[in-house]
Order: structure tokens, then sequence, then C-alpha cells
């Protein structure tokens, strides 16, 4: 009877964990590859600069970086999101940006379009540092888009630990660039 009543107790405990959102383990990027066009280190900063494709559906998986970034969308467009869960960036080719060193940065970064994203990338790091640093998700869902509507999940309800809805935006077409 006891070992019964251990494997009934570990079966529900499994189904259980099964249920909870997965919120807390890293999140690895998907159909995105790099290459190194050019690095050097001065003063104690290594300053690499990268090409960066994303494929379509791609993403970089959510990250921060110990230095700072300086990227330039040579083709595509990158739809970046921050840890608040909200879309802090839609940059189209020839666009630019910014991306602030430090764990409270923690950002993804979406290919949403149908066509490769390139971007070239200046990592301006502490010397030895790595490019990127994994970060679990901060509790977002994931973005859901169509050509009518956006719906974008976050956190979770503490009662049910069900996704929270956060925003729903109908009407206006979501560009999904190319």
């Amino acid at each position: 009877m006891r070992g019964a009543t251990r494997g009934l107790v570990a079966g529900v405990v499994a189904a259980g964990m099964a249920l909870m959102p997965a919120v807390a383990d890293a999140t690895p990027g998907s159909g995105v590859t790099a290459k190194i066009l050019a690095q050097t280190t001065v003063g104690g900063k290594d300053y690499i600069l990268r090409e960066i494709t994303v494929a379509p559906g791609g993403t970089t998986g959510w990250h921060f970086h110990e230095g700072t970034l300086y990227a330039f969308v040579k083709k595509g467009t990158l739809t970046h999101a921050d840890f608040t869960c909200a879309i802090d960036g839609v940059y189209k080719t020839g666009a630019a940006f910014t991306e602030p060193s430090g764990s409270n940065h923690v950002h993804v970064g979406r290919n949403l379009g149908t066509k490769p994203l390139v971007l070239e990338v200046l990592y301006v790091d502490p010397a030895g540092s790595p490019l990127s640093e994994d970060a679990p998700n901060p509790g977002c869902s994931q973005l859901i888009h169509s050509s009518r509507y956006r719906v974008q999940l976050s956190g979770t309800n503490p009662n049910t630990g069900w996704p929270q809805l956060l925003t729903l935006t109908l009407g206006q077409p979501l560009s999904m660039g190319t």
C-alpha cells in the first residue's frame, strides 16, 4: 500500500509540473547564424563586428549583454521585445539601434517576416566577456500575430498559473516586414 501511495503522489506531482508554465528556463535562440567580420581589443574593451542572420520565424532567445551593442539592419525587419514583454522596437532595413548592457536589460529579437533578417552588430564588451548571456523568459508568452489582429500574452495569473492577456489590437494590420 505504501509503494502504491508513493507512486500515486509521484504521478500527481509530475502531472502538476507538466502543467506549470515554463518561464524560469533559459530560452535558446533558433534560426540564427552569425559570423565575425572584425575583432580587436583596446583599453580593456573588445570591439567585435558580427553579421547576424535570423531566418524567417527565427528568434534570438531571451538574453542580455555585458557591454553595449550598436546594430544596423542590413535586410529585413527585427521585432524587439524587452523584459516588460512590450515590443520596444520594430526595426526595418536601414534602421540603427542600440542595446544597453546588463542583466536588467533582458530582451529578445524575432524575425516575423518571410525573408531572412540580416544585422550588422558592433559589440563593445569588457575584454574577454561573452557576446551574450542566455536569460530566462521574464514571464512573457509568445506573441501571436496575423494580418488583422495582434495579441500579446504576458505574465501569469497568480491564482491559476495561466498566461494573462495584456494587449489586444484589432483592425489595423500589423506590418510583418520583409
